[in-house]
């Protein structure tokens, strides 16, 4: 799902509007992507990433808000 879905069944991810993923990010299980957010390259996502936030690393840290 990616854009303004509203929906989150079990074992989807939800990615917001104006998303960056780095190159080689991975996200894994049923996360939600908030909007305006930044994923560095080779990020492993396992948690939700709120609105505005930068998440970098493996597993995922939230550096910027």
């Amino acid at each position: 799902m990616i854009g303004g879905n509203k929906a989150f069944n079990r074992g989807d991810f939800v990615i917001g509007d104006g998303v960056f993923l780095g190159a080689n990010a991975v996200i894994i299980g049923p996360v939600r992507i908030g909007n305006n957010v930044k994923v560095g390259a080779s990020a492993c996502v396992v948690k939700d990433v709120p609105d505005g936030a930068t998440a970098v690393g493996v597993s995922a840290r939230i550096i910027e808000k």
